[in-house]
């Protein structure tokens, strides 16, 4: 997709920057195009543009150090559940498309991280206004 193509393009500048300076990096994926509403296919085609993403990022990861933020959304992952307030401690409930391709960007940063390949930090908003 586009953005696929404009995620690879920016991530090799990077990489050029990163071999040349030896420059630690930070990188906040806050947003996707994705909503409540949107289909489960334009949702599966997000969460490949972040996995694309975050296998191209590991690659960077081996060349200096790096922090990686994520953000994501505490209400599609526990839309199946109780009442809140969440943390991160409860079990996701997703029961959307919405909530189910939330809980995979998240478990694609938990492969990279266990994997010590990438620094990461993880947020999950509840509500953000």
């Amino acid at each position: 997709t586009h953005a696929q193509s404009d995620l690879s393009v920016g991530l090799r500048q990077l990489a050029r920057v990163v071999r040349v300076q030896r420059l630690p990096w930070r990188i906040a994926w806050c947003a996707g195009a994705g909503v409540t509403g949107t289909t489960e296919e334009l949702l599966a085609q997000e969460v490949a543009t972040l996995t694309d993403f975050l296998t191209q990022l590991s690659e960077i990861a081996a060349l200096t150090d790096g922090t990686l933020f994520l953000a994501s959304s505490a209400g599609g992952l526990y839309a199946g559940g109780p009442g809140g307030p969440y943390d991160e401690y409860d079990v996701p409930q997703p029961i959307s498309a919405y909530g189910r391709a939330k809980l995979a960007a998240e478990e694609w940063k938990d492969c990279l991280v266990l994997w010590d390949e990438i620094d990461a930090v993880f947020h999950r908003a509840e509500r953000v206004r």
